[in-house]
């Protein structure tokens, strides 16, 4: 089937204090979709202006809710709510946060009308990262939005998904740029989910809080032992996840490789043995780079990484990506580091 987005659907977003992103958010998109619902919460001056700002068009919306908690899933059950309220429903809805634009060369996109969910691409601001999210959605779907942090949409119908290749989002914002103070708090949220999930023995609750635990101690809070306290308490759980439903390949891709670096960082060689795994999730020259400069953190592995690096990953073609783009195997500078770590150059 095909999709007019002019006709078809409705952009939901939640915003609070990004004043100046949420003009552009309604500049970029006023024009490519039936109508736009928006939802503060919890910033009256910001949403004061924004609701100015949208009076000029008659297919946006902006409401307001002061939350007092940071549940993202509640935000975003409330701007359903809001859409309800409307009574214009659309046929489809795409989620979009306010530093995200949504791209498209086509006014009309392709749709497998046996599905109720769409994959989009997303790319990270720095470039270097995209991740297929869930983000166009049938309005009829029932189901809400779970999770504080890092939220997804459940229902307990029987769905299936289509990815569309005609619409792509860029994240305007790279995750390395969010305040240290969130941060924290974000990551004592996620905890808290996890510890949740593990008392109610929750095996995807786990799952969800666990990925993204693990990346912000290593990536984040440059922890390595904090990321290795987790990664060893929940081995079996994490060796045993699902790509095709429970996580997707660059969500376990990079737990691992957090890992490795983490191993690395300390000074053990247990990083070694989760060479192979990595590999096989993605053996790309970029995905292999990736192994060997967190493999290169400890001194130790030089011999290990300098036999890999001239007897295989030196033969491997660019054109072997995998979904882990990383750009850095390009970059002269990483290139560098890596070659006098393993003392190739001086």
């Amino acid at each position: 089937m095909t999709i007019n987005l002019r006709n078809d659907v409705t952009i939901l977003n939640i915003f609070k204090n990004e004043l100046e992103f949420a003009k552009g958010f309604i500049d970029h998109h006023k024009d490519m979709v039936k109508q736009i619902v928006m939802l503060n919460t919890g910033n009256w001056e910001v949403f004061q202006e924004i609701k100015i700002y949208a009076k000029q068009y008659e297919n946006i919306q902006v409401s307001f809710c002061n939350f007092k908690e940071i549940d993202f899933s509640a935000f975003r059950n409330g701007a359903l709510k809001a859409l309800k309220l409307l009574n214009k429903p659309t046929p489809f809805i795409i989620w979009l946060d306010t530093d995200e634009i949504l791209e498209t060369q086509s006014n009309e996109i392709e749709f497998d009308d046996r599905c109720d969910v769409g994959g989009i691409v997303r790319e990270d601001g720095s470039r270097l990262f995209s991740t297929e999210l869930d983000r166009l959605y049938r309005t009829s779907l029932p189901g809400y939005w779970v999770n504080p942090i890092h939220e997804h949409f459940k229902t307990n119908y029987i769905h299936s998904k289509d990815t569309i290749n005609q619409l792509k989002i860029l994240h305007l914002t790279s995750e390395s740029q969010r305040d240290e103070q969130k941060k924290v708090l974000y990551f004592e949220i996620l905890v808290g989910e996890y510890q949740k999930a593990s008392k109610e023995d929750d095996r995807q609750g786990k799952i969800n809080a666990l990925q993204h635990i693990i990346l912000m101690a290593s990536h984040d809070f440059r922890n390595p032992q904090m990321c290795i306290d987790f990664f060893e308490a929940n081995k079996d759980l994490i060796f045993s996840m699902n790509t095709d439903f429970e996580i997707s390949k660059v969500q376990k891709l990079n737990i691992l490789l957090h890992a490795l670096i983490s191993y690395s960082r300390i000074g053990s060689g247990d990083g070694i043995t989760l060479v192979e795994p990595i590999l096989s999730i993605d053996s790309s020259k970029s995905t292999y780079f990736q192994v060997l400069r967190g493999l290169a953190f400890n001194p130790n592995n030089s011999n290990f990484v300098k036999s890999r690096y001239l007897g295989i990953y030196q033969l491997l073609t660019i054109d072997t990506n995998g979904e882990f783009n990383n750009l850095d195997f390009q970059k002269e500078k990483e290139i560098s580091w890596l070659e006098r770590k393993i003392g190739l150059q001086q």
